[in-house]
């Protein structure tokens, strides 16, 4: 697959990637074509020459960018690499204990270690090497912890760097969980301040589910996380539907990002960064 803009022979930088997918051999079959899809889009999307978008092997992805700088290249890196994945999920609880956060630390672990064997199980049952059905996903933790990302010097405003702040206890059964794939649209906006805001529009289905969601936990807070960072967790108030804003004091390039991301939709699996060529020069196939 293509995305042409340059002739052949020019000099080039290939980013070569590796799908991760050792945690989910489930997906081997649709994930690189949805991968090449996601970049193909994300790309598109921004002010970059690309060369040629290749896949070599079923689980490896090769960026040609028709530059050499290193700022260009450093920027395409984040337009690929980021997952992408929005959600909103109710919150249990603020600055848990210690003892608290260790327990949930623990279960990720071991949540982590289920996922591996439940893999390894999948790909022997794929294999043909195991019989019946395919062994069932282990299910993951009821409850996850993650922290706030604020400015650290709010009185430089925009200017200062988003940094971890407060531990938040998460609820993370599906029943509490509304996914940003259910988002139709999202585009930059302004908060009540004159700051840039990430505003949404769901489809039906997710309108029906977000509804759902807030109209059953007024007075709790709903987290907007964006690749496993709260970016804000307001009361709930009212019934939200069909639309909303998320705010956190962002930059327009930051909530433009988000945009593109949203947009072209959320990687399946993580791209690892395997290896960055310089002097790329092979034809540009058509």
């Amino acid at each position: 697959m293509v995305l042409g803009f340059l002739g052949s022979m020019s000099p080039a930088t290939r980013l070569e990637y590796r799908l991760d997918l050792d945690l989910a051999p489930d997906l081997i079959d649709s994930a690189p074509r949805e991968v090449r899809r996601i970049v193909e889009k994300r790309l598109e999307a921004v002010d970059v020459q690309i060369a040629e978008i290749r896949v070599p092997t079923p689980d490896t992805l090769h960026v040609v960018v028709s530059s050499q700088d290193p700022e260009v290249i450093e920027d395409v890196r984040q337009y690929v690499e980021r997952q992408g994945r929005l959600r909103f999920q109710v919150v249990h609880s603020n600055t848990p204990p210690k003892l608290e956060t260790d327990c949930l630390e623990r279960k990720e672990g071991e949540y982590d270690d289920a996922l591996f064997k439940w893999a390894a199980s999948y790909r022997k049952w794929r294999s043909g090497r195991s019989d019946g059905p395919p062994p069932a996903r282990p299910e993951a933790p009821k409850y996850i912890a993650r922290r706030k990302w604020e400015r650290q010097n709010p009185e430089e405003g925009l200017d200062s760097p988003l940094v971890p702040t407060t531990l938040m206890v998460l609820e993370n059964e599906p029943r509490y969980i509304v996914h940003g794939s259910d988002i139709e649209s999202a585009n930059l906006a302004l908060d009540m301040n004159g700051l840039p805001a990430l505003a949404f529009v769901m489809t039906s289905e997710g309108a029906r589910r977000l509804s759902a969601l807030t109209g059953t936990h007024f007075g709790r807070q709903l987290a907007s996380v964006f690749d496993e960072r709260i970016l804000q967790a307001p009361s709930i108030k009212d019934r939200i539907t069909s639309d909303g804003i998320v705010t956190g004091r962002f930059t327009e390039e930051e909530v433009d990002s988000m945009v593109m991301l949203l947009e072209a939709g959320s990687l399946p699996v993580p791209l690892v960064h395997e290896s960055t060529v310089d002097g790329d020069t092979e034809p540009f196939r058509l």
